[in-house]
């Protein structure tokens, strides 16, 4: 084999110990023969035996082997089903179809109008879209909207129209005109007056009947009046939304029908 002398001689113990060593004997033979091999070969050895000695004075950890072992079981790949990632990302997709289930059936207890009129809702709560005129008084906010034609009920609920508001909006969406009247009900709490022409509207509420609903944090009124169709949305709790329709007190409640927030596709905005 014609192997480099220097590779196999860089192997040799400082010691002494590979001199009897056929694998080591070729190169050890080489090195006698050669000045300049057998001055680099003393030179290494030296080195060597300067770095054995350095090591010897660093003392040894009594848990080294154990640190060791550790280490390798660390470092051992896992199975793919064994993976903390695997299983987040499963119960991510499992929540996420969970959640999509969940908004599918509880839309279906709404019109595609008040689905929407809710995400427009949302986007104004998270300052996404900005109202269109502010004021504290709810009468100038109705002129307002009166001046530009948008539908909204001219004579508000008596506990309604006491309340101070901060806003109002009006847009347009598959045809329709909508308006909104935003009330600060104190605290966090808010209500907001969502109004629609009822004309040709799929899905408006029957004269002469209140429904309520529960969306999510929202409690929702919808009812048809002067021909618009009204939704009130509140997040102060069902009682409060009675209060501001005057219906506190007739009688026992309608059964509350339960939904869960709508989703965002439903905005007009980008």
């Amino acid at each position: 084999m014609n192997e480099d002398p220097k590779l196999i001689l860089g192997a040799c113990r400082p010691d002494g110990a590979d001199a009897e060593d056929p694998v080591f004997a070729g190169a050890l033979a080489a090195a006698q023969r050669d000045p300049q091999l057998a001055a680099w070969f003393r030179e290494a050895q030296d080195f060597d035996r300067a770095m054995a000695g350095k090591l010897r004075e660093i003392p040894v950890p009594g848990n080294l082997r154990a640190k060791i072992l550790a280490g390798g079981r660390a470092s051992r790949p896992l199975k793919w089903w064994a993976r903390p990632r695997v299983w987040a990302l499963a119960a991510l997709l499992l929540g996420s179809a969970i959640v999509g289930g969940l908004w599918m059936s509880a839309g279906a207890g709404l019109a595609g109008w008040q689905r929407h009129a809710l995400g427009v809702l949302d986007a104004v709560e998270a300052e996404k879209v900005s109202l269109d005129h502010e004021l504290p008084e709810p009468e100038k906010l109705v002129t307002w909207l009166q001046e530009r034609s948008a539908p909204v009920l001219a004579t508000l609920p008596d506990a309604l129209a006491e309340r101070r508001a901060f806003g109002c909006k009006t847009w347009e969406w598959r045809g329709l005109r909508f308006s909104m009247v935003c009330f600060d009900l104190g605290g966090s709490a808010t209500a907001h007056l969502i109004s629609t022409w009822q004309g040709g509207l799929k899905g408006a509420p029957p004269l002469g009947h209140m429904r309520y609903a529960r969306v999510g944090n929202w409690h929702t009124a919808t009812w048809s009046e002067g021909g618009l169709a009204c939704m009130l949305v509140t997040d102060a709790g069902d009682e409060e939304l009675r209060k501001l329709l005057a219906q506190g007190a007739a009688g026992p409640p309608p059964r509350v029908a339960s939904a869960r927030r709508a989703p965002r596709d439903f905005l007009p905005f980008p």
